[in-house]
């Protein structure tokens, strides 16, 4: 049975209405957030994606409330007030803030990583999708991205990960559940397999 839903008509959905909105794309390292965040962003005219990995401040202070302040006072206080959003992206090599990204003022806005859909910015946002796949599969994903030498800090980032949606309970506030390792091949720039 065909369960693929397709970006054009979820991007028709959340813009029926809607001049903008703020949404969140969340779920564990390696499931296929960004992937996802990108292909809904080219059905959505006028979209702007942020990636957490330019947000977090590091691995040691990455999942903790200090995302959820650069969040609101970096992304989602500027989009609500619709003033032009700038933020310092966070340089892995240096460990530190450097460049200053310019986003101008989006009418969609999309957050994807992990934490995007903390509880200190889910009553900012308009949609809240949850993506996942088998952990294994996210691990491999991963250290093919990043490389091998992101391994040993990968062990820890998923305790404190699982802890983390635990604490959060994200999964469960999602408007929409996504399988990141679909059961049939698909072109996942036009479409995606809800759970």
């Amino acid at each position: 049975m065909e369960r693929t839903r397709t970006f054009s008509n979820l991007a028709k959905e959340l813009t029926h209405n809607q001049e903008r909105s703020l949404i969140a794309v969340d779920g564990p390292a390696g499931s296929g957030k960004t992937t996802f965040a990108n292909s809904l962003s080219n059905y959505l005219v006028g979209s702007k994606v942020v990636h957490l990995d330019e947000i977090y401040n590091g691995w040691e202070d990455a999942l903790t409330p200090t995302l959820e302040k650069n969040l609101i006072e970096w992304i989602v206080s500027p989009f609500h007030k619709n003033e032009i959003i700038s933020y310092p992206v966070f340089d892995w090599y240096k460990k530190s803030y450097g460049q200053i990204k310019l986003l101008g003022k989006p009418s969609f806005l999309i957050i994807e990583g992990v934490g995007a859909g903390n509880r200190e910015v889910l009553n900012s946002l308009n949609y809240l999708v949850w993506v996942e796949a088998d952990l294994d599969l996210g691990l491999s994903r991963v250290e093919n991205r990043d490389g091998l030498e992101v391994a040993a800090q990968m062990t820890l980032w998923r305790e404190r990960e699982a802890a983390w949606f635990l604490a959060q309970q994200t999964k469960t506030k999602a408007d929409l559940k996504v399988d990141g390792n679909p059961p049939a091949e698909i072109d996942l720039s036009k479409e995606f397999w809800p759970l």
